[in-house]
């Protein structure tokens, strides 16, 4: 690897910590801010999309810790114009397609199905269905990471272990 491309690759990842928002580290569906230009049926399907993404096994899933609200907050705030309007047409499209598939909405597929129709939606070559699903897995993974509960009561350490530098020292 050359220095440039190296130096370039660290400028780039810098600039894009500093551009985040301050709710998207550590947050929670309480701290996020307030988002209306979603429908109510928009934001139900795409509390089942994330859902669908990240299901609850053992450790929560994204539509039960909010990262519907997220990834609106996201697409809001840090998304821009045309990306978000494509994703928000393609959101409305999703049920359409389900239709044609499977007779029936996202929200009354099983859950094998929900995936398989996701992975249909993944490889589909339209470069609006390739915008739609980049943004949602991007955003989806990111929020679940940067979530309170990830970073903090899952026990996650950024740094393995603590340094403690006044310790007393037991002979032996």
């Amino acid at each position: 690897m050359n220095r440039r491309k190296a130096l370039k690759n660290v400028g780039l990842a810098f600039g894009t910590a500093l551009s985040l928002p301050a709710w998207a580290n550590a947050w929670t569906p309480e701290t996020l801010p307030k988002i209306t230009n979603f429908k109510l049926a928009e934001a139900e399907l795409l509390n089942q999309l994330v859902e669908a993404l990240i299901p609850k096994t053992d450790t929560p899933g994204a539509g039960e810790m909010g990262i519907d609200k997220f990834v609106m907050a996201m697409l809001n705030d840090c998304t821009p114009v045309d990306q978000k309007s494509i994703f928000i047409t393609q959101l409305g499209l999703v049920d359409a397609f389900t239709k044609t598939k499977y007779d029936k909405s996202f929200a009354d597929l099983l859950a094998n199905e929900k995936t398989e129709c996701l992975g249909m939606i993944s490889v589909n070559e339209a470069p609006e269905w390739k915008s739609f699903f980049g943004t949602l897995k991007r955003y989806t993974v990111q929020g679940y990471q940067s979530s309170e509960y990830v970073m903090y009561k899952n026990g996650f350490q950024f740094a393995p272990g603590f340094y403690s530098g006044c310790v007393d020292l037991e002979e032996s």
